[in-house]
């Protein structure tokens, strides 16, 4: 039994960000781990409580080749 999806990059844009928590529902799991744009943080907070599933936001370094590149801490937002 699966209880995990990711690493998925969600937009700040609700169609594509329900697509992946439809699947999610469909998949009967507990969360999901993505990259999301950090505009999408709200809805994404959202939509974590009107689907019941927890959302982990994933922790990449920073990228050398990219200076621009800002990593995320570890971030977890769970509706239970």
């Amino acid at each position: 039994m699966a209880v995990n999806y990711g690493v998925v990059g969600l937009p700040n844009d609700e169609a594509s960000c329900r697509k992946v928590f439809e699947f999610a529902k469909k998949m009967g799991l507990r969360a999901v781990t993505a990259e999301p744009e950090p505009a999408a943080m709200d809805l994404i907070e959202k939509l974590v409580k009107e689907y019941d599933i927890g959302m982990a936001i994933h922790n990449h370094p920073k990228q050398a080749n990219n200076p621009n590149y800002k990593f995320w801490i570890q971030i977890t937002f769970f509706p239970w």
